[in-house]
């Protein structure tokens, strides 16, 4: 959803609260069964009014029955001019998967919309460098650049600084294209007179794909391995914040900072790419797989940078859910989330409770070392001219 206010007529227009059967009918359109009771139940521990709530639950069901959502997806568009001869820099970070990097450059070279050069910021060890690699792909202006300091933010930041395009795409090095990639970026950004696009991630592995990815829409949250924007934004929001830097958020965190300085971030259908979620290299060389699940087993919990994001943009009590429904969501198992029965609930509560102080003394580290990154504040370079 994006705040509209100029559809008004006027200032106050609907200046009445929301019924109880509206919120939850917005809900029941927008989320699951299961977020809708949630929200139920917090409601009525709010309001202390569980009667009332109750009744808007019920309500909402009947309405959305008897009104059933309009089924989204794509329709016929109208063709959208785009420019063909746009200055476009590919920023592409990399980190112990030249196997994967190498396909990955041809197909960026076959692009209908060619790139003006491809930025590969190389932060693997020297004596483990490709340099052949480079070599076979330099006709089609791809330009290494070798980064000594290892991270997922400084290293975005030194090529968007070096960058001669227009232009800025975004793709991570375990990904896998189409020809019109950078065309279709173009053509969402031309469509809505956006300012950041962010694409369809396709995962091998993982939850199904859902199916908003599908239709053009208000981007809930940027993917860096998966965008383009003009290069004159940076010079107006910032760069990345580099306090993300080997850590979680941080796309998350310029996303929602472009967002919420006015401008529009939109979701592109058509832009597409097979997200590998390579097993080694990248983050997963700091034992990083995703904020609340880590290969350390006895590290931080969540990675702080999470706890970092949620301090600086969501007060005490959204900070509190926050870490509550994602604990909830990372330490319950795929297949307990799916079908369980109550045996094998038993067992993994069970089991739980004895790493519970573990579980404990691993949030509250997370706490001290996001509280330390919150008293730094952010790492945000200025764009150069």
């Amino acid at each position: 959803m994006r705040n509209a206010p100029d559809l008004l007529a006027a200032p106050g227009a609907l200046a009445d609260p929301l019924s109880e059967r509206d919120r939850f009918l917005l809900l029941r359109r927008l989320f699951g069964r299961k977020w809708v009771v949630y929200a139920g139940l917090r409601r009525a521990l709010a309001t202390r009014r569980p009667v009332r709530v109750g009744r808007g639950l019920a309500a909402s069901a009947r309405a959305e029955r008897a009104t059933p959502a309009p089924v989204a997806g794509l329709v016929e568009r109208e063709p959208v001019a785009i420019d063909r001869t746009a200055r476009i820099s590919v920023v592409l970070p990399t980190l112990g998967r030249y196997e994967l990097l190498r396909p990955l450059l041809a197909q960026l070279g076959a692009q209908t919309v060619p790139a003006l050069e491809i930025l590969v910021v190389d932060q693997n060890d020297p004596e483990k460098r490709d340099l052949a690699l480079y070599e076979d792909f330099a006709a089609i202006g791809v330009v290494p650049i070798f980064q000594e300091v290892r991270g997922q933010w400084i290293s975005r930041n030194a090529a968007v600084q070096r960058a001669q395009g227009d232009w800025i795409a975004f793709i991570d090095d375990d990904s896998e294209i189409e020809p019109d990639f950078l065309e279709a970026h173009l053509e969402g950004l031309a469509r809505y007179d956006a300012q950041l696009t962010t694409g369809a991630s396709l995962a091998v592995v993982g939850a199904p794909i859902p199916e908003n990815y599908g239709f053009f829409r208000v981007a809930d949250q940027w993917d860096s391995g998966n965008g383009l924007c003009r290069r004159s934004l940076f010079g107006e929001v910032g760069l990345f914040d580099q306090r993300y830097d080997r850590q979680r958020r941080g796309d998350a965190e310029f996303g929602l900072r472009v967002q919420l300085s006015g401008r529009l971030v939109v979701h592109v259908p058509t832009a597409t790419r097979v997200h590998l979620k390579a097993a080694e290299g990248g983050l997963r060389t700091f034992g990083q797989w995703d904020g609340f699940r880590s290969k350390q087993r006895l590290g931080p919990l969540p990675v702080p940078s999470m706890r970092y994001y949620s301090a600086t943009y969501h007060s005490a009590r959204q900070q509190r859910e926050d870490l509550g429904l994602g604990l909830v969501h990372a330490l319950v198992p795929y297949h307990l989330k799916r079908r369980a029965t109550p045996l094998q609930w038993a067992g993994f509560v069970a089991k739980e409770l004895l790493h519970l102080p573990s579980l404990v003394r691993r949030v509250r580290q997370s706490g001290v070392l996001a509280a330390e990154m919150v008293e730094a504040g952010p790492d945000i370079p200025s764009l150069q001219p």
